[in-house]
């Protein structure tokens, strides 16, 4: 797969400034990220072209097509269905509260809008305003790294290092009352800078906007928000306008352009482009209960398959599939250690719509996932199976 050559790029950079060996640099790098993406796809299909798989608790062979679209059509919508169950934790704790009769409103959640800008020194251009758009026009003489690349890495860094700054600050003001959706957005010239939604209840506010200015002061950043927003306005806004930086549209050419550069972008530079609160139900475990459902068939003459019938509940509940599973879920983890000790964990009502159990071994610092049931409405409708590897030979 080449480069599409149809695709005329956003007048953002001066003729003036294209002439320039940095302009070439920031586009070589842009072919090296686009090129790297389309090499890890290749490598993935060839190894599943010589790899195949039988499956001995069916005794049948299985042959996997790998796609990158249809992954990153995957992640995309998990990363959806994530920062939406986070908006409405956020929305039921508020709807808890006001169902008091003697409820504080400073003890209701906000949400605020926040972005993290590098300093100069990290941008290698110089921009202006042109037609209510940014138009880099000369190299910036403060530019501080031998190479754009060296800023990417280090920008991250440091945008990483603050915001984890100024959340453990906020967390000690909030305790466990506290939640945020995270992303990393990517310049026309590559260098990376942070949005986030935090929530956290009103009569921290003060404090909470204080502390974000005096860390983004200490670390020099001039260009910040820090906005708060209304919980009463549309329940996903805040993911949306988030998400909208991370996930693109592969309807377009260009954007999948766009979003092929920063896939090698993120591998090349180990970016991890978004990041929320950690929920009960883990993107392992909800990605093994989706499959299932989607597999299931209700049989019993329902007109419905069970993914339909989910999808339609939770079309009326409002609510995201990934919430409704962790909302009828009962989930029993084992972990096995090396000093022979099980450690168990579980949450969830033991009446549950669906119950799993997952077993997992601990192998230095990974868990590797050993066995695995999932039941719902008492019917077995996934477990853990067992492939032999075989290898293509000409």
């Amino acid at each position: 797969m080449k480069k599409p050559t149809t695709i005329k790029p956003k007048l953002t950079f001066s003729k003036k400034l294209q002439a320039t060996n940095r302009y070439k640099e920031l586009n070589n790098l842009k072919n090296e990220y686009y090129e790297l993406s389309l090499s890890k796809e290749k490598k993935q299909q060839q190894y599943f072209l010589l790899n195949g798989f039988k499956n001995l608790n069916t005794n049948q062979f299985e042959n996997i097509n790998y796609s990158w679209e249809k992954e990153y059509k995957k992640y995309a919508k998990i990363v959806e269905q994530r920062a939406y169950s986070i908006e409405e934790v956020v929305r039921r704790e508020n709807e808890k509260l006001l169902s008091l009769d003697n409820y504080l409103n400073e003890d209701l959640f906000v949400k605020v809008f926040a972005t993290l800008t590098l300093p100069s020194e990290y941008h290698p251009f110089k921009s202006i305003s042109s037609n209510n758009k940014r138009m880099y026009v000369q190299e910036n003489p403060n530019f501080a790294f031998e190479s754009i690349e060296d800023a990417i890495k280090l920008g991250y860094k440091k945008l990483n290092d603050i915001y984890k700054v100024f959340y453990k600050r906020v967390k000690n003001y909030t305790k466990e009352d506290l939640f945020y959706i995270k992303a990393v957005e990517i310049h026309e010239t590559l260098i990376p800078h942070i949005h986030f939604v935090i929530f956290f209840r009103k009569k921290h506010f003060s404090k909470i906007e204080n502390l974000f200015y005096k860390v983004t002061n200490f670390y020099n950043l001039n260009r910040k928000e820090f906005e708060p927003s209304s919980m009463k306005n549309d329940l996903h806004c805040a993911s949306r306008y988030l998400i909208k930086y991370i996930i693109k549209d592969l309807n377009s050419s260009l954007f999948i352009y766009t979003t092929r550069l920063l896939d090698g972008l993120k591998r090349k530079n180990k970016i991890r482009a978004f990041s929320c609160s950690a929920l009960p139900l883990s993107v392992g475990v909800y990605k093994k209960i989706y499959t299932a459902i989607y597999q299931f068939d209700l049989k019993h003459n329902s007109t419905q398959t069970l993914k339909e019938k989910i999808l339609q509940e939770c079309k009326e509940k409002s609510i995201p599939i990934y919430l409704f599973i962790q909302d009828n879920l009962y989930l029993r983890k084992t972990v096995s250690k090396s000093s022979c000790l099980n450690v168990v964990k579980s949450f969830g009502k033991s009446n549950a719509m669906f119950k799993a159990e997952f077993v997992y071994k601990r192998v230095g610092k990974l868990f590797k996932l050993v066995d695995f049931t999932i039941k719902y409405k008492s019917n077995l409708i996934s477990k853990k199976q067992t492939y032999l590897k075989y290898t293509s030979v000409d």
